[in-house]
């Protein structure tokens, strides 16, 4: 589903991707760990475009992405992302959110859309906020409202970026549950995340990243039970100490 060779990524001139490869199969949950700094955001938002990277060749479902932004539209329609500040339209209620894309992008009709949203939105266990603007909810609620939104374009492949991060500990746990709940689909799910115990719960994979580079990649029992570089028994047992 996802195909990267050899990608490199600068800002500025500060390497923040060297070398970077990795096939990602369709249905696959992979994780990606590793430090502050590491990449891993950069890495996820190179996979639709949101960064360009600068060398090397990335393909989702088997468009190539190019560095120069061509082909992005026909790959987004398929790609949903969830971020860590939940990006929802202010001045947009709820299920406003949800239609927008179905309607526009994939010019679904209204009746259609807001079908489609209600499902998702019970899904989420957020249908009685529907009507209601994002600043009215709680962050949990607010990310729950994303991931339905993205789930209404029916995405092939799910990216999350750190989706928890921004959120109390007491909302964490909700955000997650519905993560777990839909990584039992076939979804291709690529999550950046902190969670060490949601990534072993669901991930078929983890790809452990640091300074720009991809360390180690392994199943999460080889990856928590026997990590096999330095930087990622380091990395492993800071994480646990907490």
């Amino acid at each position: 589903m996802i195909h990267i060779r050899n990608m490199n990524k600068w800002f500025g001139d500060f390497q923040v991707l060297k070398d970077i490869s990795l096939d990602i199969a369709e249905g696959e949950r992979l994780v990606i760990c590793g430090p502050s700094g590491s990449g891993k955001s950069t890495l996820i938002r190179c996979m639709n475009g949101l960064e360009r990277h600068h060398a090397g060749k990335i393909e989702i479902a088997g468009n190539p992405i190019s560095t120069d932004g061509k082909s992005l539209a026909k790959i987004r329609k398929s790609t949903g992302m969830v971020f860590q500040q939940f990006n929802l339209y202010p001045h947009l209620t709820i299920l406003e959110n949800c239609v927008l894309a179905p309607m526009w992008v994939h010019k679904t009709t209204r009746k259609q859309a807001e079908e489609t949203a209600f499902r998702y939105l019970e899904r989420v266990n957020i249908t009685a906020q529907a009507h209601k603007y994002p600043h009215q909810l709680s962050g949990g609620q607010q990310q729950r409202a994303a991931i339905a939104r993205t789930l209404c374009i029916s995405p092939k492949i799910m990216l999350f970026d750190e989706p928890t991060s921004a959120l109390d500990p007491e909302m964490i746990k909700e955000v997650l549950d519905v993560m777990v709940d839909l990584a039992r689909e076939n979804i291709t799910m690529i999550c950046v995340t902190h969670e060490m115990g949601f990534a072993r719960r669901v991930a078929d994979r983890m790809v452990f990243m640091d300074q720009g580079e991809i360390v180690e990649t392994a199943t999460p029992d080889a990856f928590f039970d026997a990590p096999q570089s330095e930087r990622s028994k380091a990395f492993l047992a800071k994480v646990f100490s907490h």
